[in-house]
């Protein structure tokens, strides 16, 4: 029960923090995650995956990334 606490809590926080979504092509922040995308797909800049989705809100790739 902890760890769904503290799993909420830290998703919430996202959600606040973050209201970038994607990175404009040629910054070097597009450059990092387009290299990062050819090893792990899910952080590929131009992609968007949904992790979590509820009727409240959505976590998305470009949510978390910047952490």
């Amino acid at each position: 029960m902890k760890k769904v606490l503290v799993l909420f809590l830290v998703f919430s926080l996202l959600l606040i923090g973050c209201g970038k979504k994607g990175y404009k092509k040629g910054t070097e922040e597009y450059k990092f995650f387009e290299v990062m995308g050819k090893v792990v797909p899910v952080m590929s800049p131009d992609t968007t995956v949904e992790f979590v989705t509820s009727n409240d809100f959505t976590v998305v790739n470009h949510d978390i990334m910047p952490m």
